[in-house]
């Protein structure tokens, strides 16, 4: 972590404290009112399991209001997997731009390699590729291949003519690539997360394209916001989780005022959070309900996932298990059982895994009671749900 100039007090935090902070940030302590649904997404947004993480939000949720909220253009997909608030992600995606060829390069070494063939920098391509997309998406919404493939035939003219013959070279790690084609596929993502561009559905179907879309800029902090979600933590982690190099994360980790942020010690693992939010610890409350929430929550994202589940078994079990993850079940601030979502046509059926961790403290009732928000949530009808262990 980088020095905030000298000495400052380092305070040692209570887990129990920190855990139940996360939960009410995350709106899974007390769930909102259905007139505040846009409020969920505040935070850090979601991702693909929209659904099961409002359903464990939001009161009195149905399939309705959520398919409201994209119809008026309130939330958009920023990405393959995530979903924020149009509002809010048209301000933070220009702070995810790279300013300089370091902080481009540092997030893709490979891309280092690449250039150096040309013998040229990456960032004036870099900067030549964003504006066109741009441009490209000014006519009408396009795909990922037609946009690329525009690419392909601008970069081309605008390079000197010595090192166009190096730009259709083939590639040496990607089969049927050239090496311009390779520099795209890299520079392309990064492009598309700095500008005000977001994906939608094309033709009912599950391929996405791209399309430019207005938005009101507000004076968003992209390193605080992280930190009400997720501090305490340090610069490396916010790096991982907004998807850029940490060269880039420790200029914008630097905005941070001394008088915003406490150094904090958590489990041994030194990093910071908000002041405002260290003031709060003390009268963080205890949680009752259950709450059923997806393999890919915004809430498992939390840099000490020690709070949640502890030892090698369950952390694997949780984290690392092969093909896609299960859910957790929450009984207040503890989880006690990992879960299953089976969707078919027209309903939906819950398998819970028993893991040994206090599932039985629970009453069916409650468990019934969660699986009745989700059908709402899903516009699916329930079949009930099972238990393994």
């Amino acid at each position: 972590m980088r020095s905030m100039g000298k000495a400052r007090q380092v305070f040692n935090l209570d887990s129990k404290r920190v855990l139940l902070r996360y939960l009410r940030i995350h709106n899974l302590a007390v769930r909102l009112p259905l007139t505040n649904l846009k409020e969920a997404f505040r935070n850090v947004g979601f991702k693909e399991s929209l659904e099961v993480a409002l359903s464990a939000r939001v009161d009195k949720l149905d399939v309705e209001s959520i398919k409201k909220i994209w119809e008026e253009g309130a939330i958009i997909r920023s990405g393959e997997s995530h979903i924020m608030l149009a509002e809010q992600w048209y301000s933070l995606s220009g702070l995810l731009e790279p300013i300089n060829e370091e902080e481009l390069c540092a997030k893709e070494p490979q891309l280092n390699d690449l250039i150096n063939l040309l013998d040229l920098k990456a960032f004036p391509i870099y900067q030549l590729v964003k504006t066109n997309i741009i441009e490209q998406l000014k006519d009408r919404p396009k795909t990922k291949d037609e946009l690329l493939k525009n690419l392909l035939q601008v970069v081309l003219m605008e390079l000197p003519p010595a090192k166009r013959g190096v730009w259709n070279w083939p590639s040496t790690t990607q089969e049927a690539l050239t090496i311009g084609e390779e520099i795209l596929r890299i520079l392309f993502p990064i492009a598309v997360q700095s500008s005000p561009i977001c994906l939608e559905v094309k033709g009912g179907k599950v391929d996405y394209q791209y399309r430019l879309f207005n938005g009101r800029q507000a004076n968003e902090n992209i390193a605080k916001m992280y930190l009400k979600g997720y501090g305490p933590a340090n610069c490396q982690d916010f790096a991982t989780w907004a998807n850029i190099s940490f060269v880039q994360a420790d200029r914008l980790w630097k905005e941070l005022s001394p008088g915003e942020i406490s150094e904090v010690n958590l489990e041994g693992q030194r990093g910071v959070m908000l002041t405002e939010d260290f003031d709060s610890l003390k009268g963080t409350e205890e949680v009752e309900e259950i709450r059923f929430i997806g393999y890919d929550d915004p809430l498992l994202a939390i840099p000490q996932r020690s709070l949640l589940v502890q030892g090698k078994k369950l952390q694997n079990y949780f984290f690392n298990s092969k093909g896609t993850s299960p859910g957790m079940v929450l009984n207040g601030s503890e989880v006690i059982a990992g879960w299953h979502l089976k969707i078919k046509r027209d309903s939906f059926s819950v398998k819970i895994e028993d893991v040994g961790l206090g599932l039985g403290r629970v009453a069916t009732q409650e468990v019934e009671y969660e699986i009745e928000k989700l059908a709402s949530s899903l516009g699916l009808k329930s079949e009930g749900f099972s238990v393994s262990s």
